[in-house]
């Protein structure tokens, strides 16, 4: 995503697992969903009911950052066109184990 975002989600929880957690996310997401976890590699989410989400990885720094574009394939593209968004995930050590924080921006959308 190049554009400055003009919307964005945010969120934040904490995890008693290790930030090791996070770098298996894929296993999160609906059989069949893989990430290729080099730069400019494939990322394909399915989620409930076949939907396919797909997108590019743009950064991994295990395990400490996870940043990836993120747009519908199928079901509604409409409101998320492929690369249309960008989604990062950061993890930082805590005592009682690790925080993640979620962030989701969404490109500007042309008039």
């Amino acid at each position: 995503m190049h554009h400055a975002a003009a919307r964005a989600i945010a969120a934040s929880a904490r995890s008693s697992s290790g930030p090791q957690v996070a770098i298996r996310f894929a296993s999160w997401w609906g059989a069949g969903s893989t990430i290729d976890p080099t730069p400019g590699g494939a990322v394909r989410i399915v989620l409930p009911g076949g939907v396919r989400v797909c997108g590019t990885l743009v950064e991994l720094r295990p395990p400490e950052l996870v940043s990836f574009t993120y747009g519908y394939e199928t079901g509604h593209p409409e409101l998320i066109p492929p690369g249309g968004s960008l989604v990062t995930l950061t993890l930082e050590l805590h005592p009682e184990g690790t925080m993640l924080r979620l962030r989701h921006d969404f490109a500007t959308v042309a008039a």
